[in-house]
């Protein structure tokens, strides 16, 4: 801990340092973005540049909004897609840039949730610290880097911004914002779904003269949500099998646990991580319960829960791709939370030995220093790519099928969609094809 001088210039100059330190991460990732970021559309950006033809020629709908992308519907995320892209000429440097600034916005709720709970001293800020070099994390390389994780970004803000609310659900306006957040998460991502059932426990959880009234609110408006999102849903024929993980028991734990380790380590290392951060985990909510912690905490044990949920959702759905497969950095953005949670619920503990928080204080340190290192080596990598495939989208029209199909890597190499789509660019002046 900082040393603490007594006089009112001391604690200033302290508290200049400890902000400054905080915001650092959010200002290394606009650099970041800013070296590594190629403004070139990539994989599933294909599939959302036909809806751009379709703006511009008059002719989307609300049923284009609204139909299903893989699991998603991406209602809010391409809403604000197609107004950037006719600010910007579809720049995704630029939808990489928003994602920052949703991150940002994630952030400055985790602060609100934790200034609540630990206050605003000295102490506190510094044990704040390691929560926004999470948010930051350069572990998430490829989501930085790729416009299209506008997804996830508003998934989890909208996500925390809920659940943030809720706690404060007593008076309407804030039940109606938090209601208002929970759709935005819906229908930004698969995984916002657990808002619903997240937020009913966090309500049981916190108590207060209105809990049944807002349980109630809540639980209607969750599975009108989910009506809604599953109209004419249909489990994309390109997945592995659902019960592959049932099948294959030890391929799904490996998968489950390389997920639960990825936001601190890369490629399968990641296994391992997951293998010494699983039974941590279970020790400190262990201990919570023992302590009658849940309630007061109902904001960091929701994170936990979301994060715990999602992965076991990526587990049912991806654990046929293989191990190697949970270490993406795309997930990592749907994981950190639980870790933040973590953190949080360990600081605020008493019984918890003191030993159990300074060994998940020194793991996240380390994973943090292994993200942000290896984040830099992916983001050039990622960088360097890019620029090779923007040259063969810029001559679209005479380079081979099989060099073009490398922009669409999700959706099987299909050059078709990319030739399609360049045409669509260039007749708009969007893109690599901007006068």
């Amino acid at each position: 801990m900082l040393p603490v001088k007594d006089t009112a210039t001391a604690r200033g100059w302290q508290a200049v340092v400890l902000v400054s330190v905080i915001a650092l991460p959010a200002v290394l990732c606009l650099l970041f973005i800013l070296c590594f970021g190629v403004d070139v559309p990539w994989s599933d950006e294909w599939a959302f540049v036909h809806l751009l033809g379709k703006m511009h020629s008059n002719s989307l709908s609300v049923a284009d909004l609204f139909a299903q992308y893989h699991e998603h519907r991406l209602i809010f995320p391409e809403i604000v897609m197609l107004a950037l892209a006719s600010i910007t000429g579809y720049n995704v440097v630029a939808e990489m840039l928003v994602s920052l600034a949703l991150a940002v916005a994630t952030g400055y709720v985790l602060w609100l949730m934790y200034r609540e709970r630990f206050g605003t001293s000295t102490s506190s800020l510094l044990w704040f610290i390691p929560i926004p070099w999470m948010v930051f994390s350069f572990r998430q390389y490829e989501n930085f880097l790729w416009g299209w994780q506008i997804t996830m970004f508003m998934c989890v803000l909208g996500f925390v911004s809920s659940i943030y609310f809720l706690g404060k659900a007593e008076k309407p306006v804030n039940l109606i914002i938090a209601l208002l957040c929970g759709i935005v998460s819906t229908f930004s991502f698969f995984t916002g779904l657990l808002v619903w059932p997240t937020g009913l426990v966090v309500t049981l959880l916190s108590g207060g003269k209105a809990r049944t009234s807002v349980a109630a609110t809540w639980l209607v408006a969750g599975l009108f949500s989910a009506a809604v999102y599953f109209f004419g849903w249909q489990r994309q024929p390109f997945l592995p099998p659902i019960l592959f993980g049932l099948e294959h028991p030890t391929d799904a734990a490996g998968y489950f646990l390389s997920a639960i380790g990825s936001p601190f380590m890369y490629f399968d290392v990641s296994l391992v991580a997951g293998i010494v951060l699983m039974p941590l985990l279970l020790v400190i909510l262990k201990f919570a319960w023992d302590e009658k912690a849940f309630s007061r905490n109902a904001p960091w044990i929701a994170l936990i829960l979301f994060s715990l949920c999602s992965t076991l959702i990526l587990t049912v759905s991806r654990s046929g791709y293989g191990i190697w497969q949970a270490n993406t950095s795309r997930y990592v953005t749907l994981t950190y939370p639980g870790f933040v949670g973590l953190y949080a619920l360990a600081l605020g503990m008493k019984a918890l030995h003191p030993l159990v928080l300074k060994f998940l204080l020194i793991a996240i340190v380390i994973g943090l220093m292994i993200g942000y290192g290896g984040g830099v080596l992916m983001g050039e990598a990622t960088m360097l790519q890019r620029q090779v495939i923007r040259d063969y989208l810029v001559h679209y029209s005479s380079v081979p099928d099989a060099q073009l199909a490398v922009l669409n890597a999700n959706e099987n190499y299909n050059a078709s969609r990319v030739r399609e789509g360049a045409q669509i660019l260039e007749h708009l002046n969007y893109s690599v094809f901007r006068d």
